[in-house]
């Protein structure tokens, strides 16, 4: 009778054990998807109405994405993406639902040649959301605005806000290592004037260097905070006619 007691004990002992140890994975994992995927988390969280479901979410599409070979871009391919990136924003003033439009596409252009699946906004949303989550949900708002245009349902300022965020995501995915492909910062907020970029002299009126737009729009890029030393921060006001990739395509 004594033997069966020190069993059932033994039992319970290690059900009590495997217990902790699956909790303690659970928690673990919980907390990898936090820090990977920040505010997405909670949006998941939001959207399924359930943590378990989010996470089982979550933890697909980080498998996905880390199946994939994502590779830098070459500075050549840098260079051609920033001056066609400035040859849409030189469009924007005359027609601002065509840039944005064309905005979207070249992100997803980007995306195509770095490596990332292209086929579908959602699949392009969910790899922005794995690496990038900072700044996902922006990327869906600018996709939303670049598609409601066409129906009329769109302001200039959904536009520029759209575009912006646009901008944004090129950035992230033009630069080589985070914070690399920059917006030049502004010179003070509200001024409207745009301080050089380090490295690529003065800031000009316009892509082409003429002289400033008077109605050019302005809008506020999402800041990613402090760089690395020597690096400006992103900038929080921008003229869509006054500034340029911090990548310039070399003469």
């Amino acid at each position: 009778m004594t033997w069966l007691i020190v069993l059932i004990v033994l039992v319970v002992l290690v059900l009590i054990a495997l217990a902790i140890m699956a909790n303690a994975r659970k928690k673990k994992r919980s907390e990898e998807l936090k820090d990977r995927f920040g505010p997405e988390y909670d949006r998941a969280v939001d959207q399924h109405d359930s943590r378990r479901k989010a996470e089982s979410e979550l933890s697909d599409v980080a498998h996905r994405r880390d199946t994939l070979d994502i590779r830098e871009l070459t500075a050549a391919e840098r260079d051609r993406f920033t001056e066609r990136w400035m040859a849409v924003q030189a469009t924007f003033v005359d027609d601002p639902g065509e840039a944005t439009r064309d905005a979207d596409r070249l992100v997803g252009e980007v995306m195509r040649d770095r490596g990332y699946p292209v086929d579908d906004f959602d699949t392009k949303s969910d790899m922005i959301a794995a690496d990038h989550p900072h700044i996902a949900e922006n990327y869906r708002a600018a996709h939303s605005v670049a598609g409601r245009h066409s129906s009329g349902t769109t302001t200039t300022d959904d536009l520029r806000e759209g575009f912006m965020h646009f901008r944004a995501l090129f950035d992230e995915l033009l630069g080589s290592h985070p914070g690399a492909a920059g917006v030049a910062p502004a010179a003070a907020a509200g001024t409207g004037t745009a301080a050089a970029t380090p490295g690529a002299g003065p800031a000009t009126g316009a892509p082409n260097g003429g002289a400033p737009t008077g109605s050019a729009p302005t809008g506020g890029a999402p800041s990613r905070g402090a760089t690395t030393e020597g690096a400006p921060a992103r900038n929080e006001q921008l003229d869509l006619t006054q500034e340029e990739p911090a990548h310039r395509p070399k003469t």
